[in-house]
């Protein structure tokens, strides 16, 4: 994955395989039970994270959600790219339910 990071504009986009897409100025360290960054960039999304969405994302989609692309799921609720929210940089925008 080849992609510029959205978040600080000069690291690249990398990827580790089913786990995350990251920027390659985040590098997670640990110290005890704590982990930190010692990098210059936070920028990463978990594919399991984002169950929010009731399933992880495939490549494509999380190719889709760095690109600016609203994914949604069967409930029509959205998941979109939310550079502000520095802890998951997600954001899922929840549906009505009707049936109350």
């Amino acid at each position: 994955m080849a992609t510029t990071c959205p978040l600080c504009k000069t690291g690249t986009l990398k990827k580790k395989v089913g786990v995350m897409v990251y920027c390659d100025g985040y590098q997670p360290q640990k110290e005890g039970s704590d982990w930190f960054n010692a990098g210059t960039c936070d920028f990463h999304v978990a594919y399991n994270q984002q169950k929010t969405l009731g399933r992880t994302l495939s490549d494509d989609e999380m190719r889709n959600l760095i690109d600016g692309k609203p994914l949604k799921n069967k409930k029509g609720d959205i998941l979109e790219l939310d550079l502000s929210n520095t802890k998951f940089f997600t954001k899922m925008t929840y549906v009505e339910d009707k049936d109350f």
